[in-house]
């Protein structure tokens, strides 16, 4: 089995280009699945992220442009390309600087962890990694 360590909890929002609250606010995951998206590559993890929400609705989100840079994600909502998930504190900081518009409906959870098999937890490279996730992160 697993051994995991909980580092921290954020929360993913989706932001929408300045001006798109019309088209965004009150919406769930549904509704905002038909809007133009930016897509991510299938070994992200925003890709995975929105698999899991849209799979089980049935819908796959409009994908317009395909990127795989959180800054680039972020320049392409704000020229109005489409929406994006974008991490709690960044989506807030952008809403105000820059007007983009988050999604009042919906968000998405996520806990980063340190994973290791049980059986090796107590080898000297894990516990070493393990020693330093504590220092740094509690």
């Amino acid at each position: 089995l697993f051994e995991a360590k909980v580092l921290t909890r954020f929360t993913y929002r989706v932001v929408a280009p300045a001006g798109w609250g019309p088209q965004v606010l009150g919406r769930d995951w549904k509704g905002l699945a038909a809007l133009p998206w930016l897509g991510t590559p299938p070994a992200s993890a925003h890709h995975r992220l929105l698999a899991d929400v849209f799979g089980p609705l049935g819908v796959e989100p409009h994908r317009v442009a395909l990127v795989d840079q959180e800054a680039s994600m972020l320049d392409l909502v704000k020229s109005g390309v489409g929406l994006s998930l974008v991490r709690d504190a960044i989506a807030m900081r952008e809403s105000q600087a820059h007007g983009l518009v988050i999604a009042d409906r919906v968000s998405l959870d996520c806990v980063l962890s340190f994973v290791c098999l049980a059986t090796r937890r107590d080898e000297a490279v894990v516990a070493s990694a393990w020693g330093a996730l504590t220092e740094v992160w509690g």
